[in-house]
């Protein structure tokens, strides 16, 4: 199953994840997070005619995980890609022990959004808010 929740320049995608990891003959599953850019298109027809939505270029992506063979809600393997070169991930960083609890309320969206805004500078407003819509209590 997976999520869309489109914005003026971006989309939130939200989705099951499920991977063979082969370096260590491990099976992950958890949800996948990602930022992406909508792509531009000129407008079709009049105001009210369906307009084309296409999903492109990624931003920003976590993946929360859990190994199968870890008690579930653990995260032992969870990582964010901060920055893409195209379509390619340019980096894997790994959650600290400490970022794996799960967030209570809405206190931990302005550290999020400094943390996004750091590791990428362009970050259109409107993927921020789709973020704070996504986590909202």
């Amino acid at each position: 199953m997976q999520h869309i929740l489109t914005l003026s320049r971006t989309a939130v995608i939200v989705r099951h994840w499920f991977e063979i990891d082969l370096a260590d003959a491990c099976m992950e599953h958890g949800v996948r997070i990602e930022l992406r850019e909508l792509a531009a298109h000129p407008r079709r027809g009049s105001e009210s005619a369906a307009q084309l939505v296409a999903v492109d270029r990624p931003l920003w992506r976590a993946d929360l995980f859990d190994r199968l063979t870890d008690a579930p809600g653990t995260f032992g393997v969870a990582h964010y890609h901060p920055q893409f070169l195209g379509r390619a991930c340019r980096m894997r960083l790994r959650l600290s022990r400490r970022r794996r609890r799960p967030a209570r309320g809405t206190a931990h969206r302005p550290v999020r959004n400094q943390v996004l805004a750091r590791s990428w500078p362009g970050l259109p407003a409107d993927g921020l808010a789709g973020l704070n819509a996504l986590s909202a209590p």
